[in-house]
């Protein structure tokens, strides 16, 4: 080897060395930036890597062995910038979902599906019904924004129920309606109101956000070692921070001490008081349309506990978050026909894709207990996708999962919190054991606070209740419980 060759590979030897040491220095930032790492594994990757540098300095000072260090410090260099990245994305997509405070209302302007009309300012002159009471002070915003937009000011008349409200569009005495978003599902709820749907076509949409009042919560997981989230689930397209109705309503409990997650299933017809009702029963899917805080304050009160966040996630989203997975693996008490006789689901075990088991999880059909069965089953659907994203298979696509997370729920878990659990998962290793149990109610039809007509409900079991509070209460003392030896 020449001495002019020599002395080339000796500079790029230090060229190499310094982006390495560069590369080093970035990819250690960018993990402690996450704030997901164990501070033990810190120290030592962090040894290793600078070790690695110096090696490659001193290396470069013989031919053979410094041409083959050189390579694999590129090699290395080039891991680095992957794990940066990945590590970045991590940041930024729980930064995305952890931490939200607002929800959004959405107020829509509704005609008859034949009417002619497609903005608005079609029918300015004419007569918009709206509520009388029932989330007036968004009505009345709806209204003022219109008011503003078109120059106008337009007539509306009162009307005390919604299904009086539908009537008054379905016989023209009114030209459009003004009403929440989420009202649409409320009204349909009514079983001679359940095309209400197909019968409507939103003219335009005008949107609201609030923000979620704090509770100053200590913090439960630095501190007991336990925390309580609610879990709502809404089927519908559109951004998880919407109100609908919460057709998933969940209580998870984790005890990182006892490594128990117990996940109580309310089904959504539950006839309860709200904490915006006055002590009217309500259907507790109905809670999700005056906004998350509704659903939780709701849910405190019939368990007698407190929740210290919330996380709410759009199911119709988790169809690609478990094909990215791989699928999941779910076990069936019945064989059945699943979301309009597009998916057979085997008795037994079952290995579903992402829209298999969105079908899975939306049957209630097919099932004598109906919403009862529905709940259990979209417990089991997020237990496996709590096994698969605790495996190695979240490392398949693990960006693509990512990015439609953020797409696909919110948290209000503050970022440094969601840290904290994962430091804890990754410091042991620990597994964990998932019990389930899902309260029960005997179904009738009674009117409720958001429909003054009568319509389906669920009236609760005292004693599945009370079953479920004796649960929680185990749980919170570092109890091993177990729901099948009921």
């Amino acid at each position: 080897m020449s001495t002019r060759t020599w002395k080339a590979l000796h500079i790029s030897g230090w060229v190499i060395a310094g982006l390495q040491f560069i590369i080093t220095g970035i990819f250690l930032f960018i993990m402690h930036y996450t704030g997901m790492i164990p501070s033990e594994y810190q120290f030592m990757i962090g040894v290793l890597l600078v070790m690695l540098v110096f090696l490659t300095l001193i290396m470069q000072h013989w031919k053979i062995p410094g041409i083959i260090t050189k390579i694999l410090s590129v090699i290395l260099s080039a891991m680095l910038v992957v794990g940066s990245v990945y590590a970045y994305t991590t940041r930024s997509a729980v930064d995305g979902i952890s931490g939200n405070k607002t929800h959004r209302y959405e107020i829509g302007v509704y005609v008859l599906k034949d009417n002619p009309a497609e903005s608005v300012s079609d029918i300015i002159d004419g007569t918009f019904g709206i509520n009388e009471l029932t989330d007036r002070e968004n009505t009345n915003k709806a209204i003022k924004e219109i008011n503003d937009r078109y120059s106008a000011g337009i007539k509306t008349a009162e009307y005390s129920d919604l299904t009086a409200l539908a009537d008054a569009l379905y016989d023209k005495s009114i030209d459009a309606l003004i009403m929440n978003a989420a009202y649409v599902d409320v009204i349909s709820d009514n079983a001679d109101y359940k095309d209400f749907p197909d019968k409507v076509k939103l003219l335009t949409t005008i949107t609201f956000d609030k923000t979620v009042e704090e509770d100053n919560n200590e913090n439960y997981l630095s501190g007991n070692g336990i925390f309580t989230m609610y879990i709502s689930g809404i089927d519908t397209n559109g951004a998880p921070t919407v109100n609908r109705n919460s057709d998933v309503n969940i209580l998870m409990v984790v005890n990182t001490n006892t490594h128990q997650i117990l996940l109580i299933n309310t089904p959504r017809d539950f006839y309860v008081p709200t904490t915006v009702s006055g002590g009217v029963k309500d259907k507790l899917t109905h809670a999700g349309c005056y906004g998350i805080d509704c659903s939780v304050g709701t849910l405190e009160m019939l368990y007698e506990i407190n929740i210290d966040y919330y996380m709410k996630v759009n199911f119709t989203g988790f169809v690609d978050i478990i094909n990215y997975l791989g699928g999941v693996d779910v076990y069936s008490e019945k064989e059945f026909i699943a979301w309009n006789g597009k998916y057979h689901i085997l008795e037994g075990e079952n290995h579903l894709n992402g829209e298999e088991a969105l079908g899975f999880a939306r049957e209630r059909y097919a099932f004598g207990s109906g919403d009862r069965q529905r709940g259990k089953n979209q417990m089991k659907v997020i237990k496996a996708v709590i096994g698969k994203m605790m495996s190695t298979d979240m490392l398949m696509n693990y960006t693509k999962i990512l990015d439609k997370l953020s797409e696909t729920m919110v948290t209000s878990m503050p970022y440094e919190e969601i840290g904290r659990l994962i430091k804890n998962q990754l410091d042991g290793m620990p597994s964990w054991d998932v019990q389930t149990y899902s309260v029960d109610g005997t179904g009738d039809t009674q009117p409720s606070y958001s429909l003054s007509s009568p319509n389906y409900v669920m009236v609760p079991n005292e004693d599945t209740v009370n079953q479920a509070k004796a649960y929680l209460a185990a749980i919170y003392d570092n109890q091993v419980i177990d729901t099948q030896a009921q």
